[in-house]
């Protein structure tokens, strides 16, 4: 049965104007004709923002860090003004933590184990510089407060496995996205074995993809 057959059938009509495909891998080589649904072609887009993520046919988050650079600078510019308006340190603090870091976390899950050293490097400026306007600028307390606080990509890496350690539980709805555990007897056979068996990943796009790094390091 075709897509929009199924569909109409279920009285979930396409919105063709909304939907887009996106061609990825090798297929981008040898292009096949553009999609068509009740007469209308489908447009065919090299990126696209998905429930807040910006998803490319690269799968590369550079359009993705890019965005959430701009929007929390936005945000930036109104931890300035609450600055000049001498709000508490205390304050702005809670400002940053429950306005502005947020932003750097939204979905991390999908994207954080991809992310480039430059790439993450980009998101961690942000805290920085949140940091620097708190603090007046004063190294010796912007120092204390970015050893205080826990880096970006620590909160990521805490995300995450908070994320697949609900995975774990037979009642979660993505709980076939791990695989079986290993029982104790290959465990003790194995030098430095996972607790469970992974996919042989043989590029470091799918080794960095969010299930495979959360099999290897965090779970």
């Amino acid at each position: 049965m075709l897509l929009n057959d199924w569909s109409e059938l279920n009285f979930m009509n396409i919105n063709t104007r909304k939907t887009k495909e996106m061609l990825l891998g090798q297929i981008k080589t040898n292009q096949p004709p553009t999609l068509q649904l009740s007469g209308q072609a489908i447009d065919r887009v090299s990126s696209y923002k998905l429930l807040g993520l910006h998803v490319t046919d690269t799968l590369r988050w550079n359009e993705h860090v890019s965005s959430i650079c701009t929007k929390a600078a936005q945000r930036l510019h109104f931890l300035k003004q609450l600055k000049h308006a001498a709000m508490s340190t205390d304050d702005l603090l809670y400002y940053y933590q429950t306005v502005i870091r947020p932003v750097t976390e939204y979905a991390c899950v999908v994207w954080h184990s991809s992310l480039t050293t430059g790439q993450s490097s980009n998101l961690e400026s942000i805290q920085c510089r949140a940091i620097k306007i708190i603090f007046s600028y004063d190294n010796d307390k912007v120092s204390d407060a970015l050893n205080s606080l826990p880096s970006l990509s620590e909160r990521r890496d805490q995300l995450m496995k908070q994320f697949f350690t609900g995975l774990l539980a037979p009642s979660s709805c993505l709980h076939h996205l791990i695989p079986e555990k290993r029982s104790g007897d290959i465990i003790s056979k194995l030098r430095n074995a996972n607790h469970y068996s992974t996919s042989v990943a043989r590029t470091e796009r799918f080794k960095n993809s969010a299930v495979i790094y959360a099999l290897n390091h965090l779970l």
